[in-house]
């Protein structure tokens, strides 16, 4: 929570692309917008050792998830947050493209974090219909984005579906009744079949 600009930014970018043991890399709460996260992915690609990224609560959105989905697309136990900027349906759309490229190449994320983007009930199906295709995600958290009943239902159907996802948030939504009822009955049919962690929380877990 500086205040760092892209402008401010780019400076930092060639020495943060030497430093080949940099593991995880945090820049919540600046003002990063496309021009900045865009670049920083470009640089970041350099770094294979890279595993954890944060750049929530920033100004960015869809142009830079491009570059951002290329940079997690061949990385294993990834953990990427990417929640409170101005991600929409297309940006969503092309970063569950690239998670479900990665399951061919070895990929996965460990945890997803897209919350408070607004990207609605259409962003939702995307990441529900990726999930359904196992796109290598461990936990997602998609609390804040306007969803409704048709969201809830979608994600309630995926649930016994993945066989990568252990934890799944849905807090701060308007799912509505038809909603809850899908998530809940399919969460209590894994229960029952032990195929649901049960490390896992109810409400905001598998």
């Amino acid at each position: 929570y500086n205040k760092l600009t892209s402008y401010g930014l780019m400076p930092t970018l060639p020495a943060l692309g030497k430093l080949a043991r940099l593991s995880t890399l945090r820049l919540a709460g600046n003002q990063i917008s496309n021009k900045g996260a865009t670049a920083l992915a470009a640089r970041l690609r350099e770094n294979g050792a890279l595993r954890v990224l944060d750049l929530s609560h920033n100004k960015f959105g869809d142009a830079a998830i491009a570059s951002l989905a290329t940079l997690v697309q061949a990385r294993a136990n990834m953990s990427l947050d990417v929640s409170h900027n101005r991600i929409s349906l297309t940006g969503v759309e092309t970063l569950m493209r690239a998670l479900t490229v990665s399951m061919m190449t070895g990929g996965s994320m460990d945890a997803l974090n897209v919350a408070s983007n607004a990207f609605g009930n259409k962003g939702a199906a995307a990441i529900a219909d990726a999930l359904a295709q196992n796109a290598p995600i461990a936990t997602l958290d998609v609390s804040g984005n306007k969803l409704g009943e048709s969201a809830g239902v979608a994600f309630g159907n995926v649930l016994g579906k993945s066989r990568a996802l252990l934890a799944l948030s849905l807090a701060s939504n308007a799912l509505g009744r038809r909603g809850w009822r899908a998530r809940w009955s399919t969460w209590r049919s894994r229960q029952a079949t032990g195929s649901c962690s049960t490390r896992s929380a109810a409400p905001a877990g598998c």
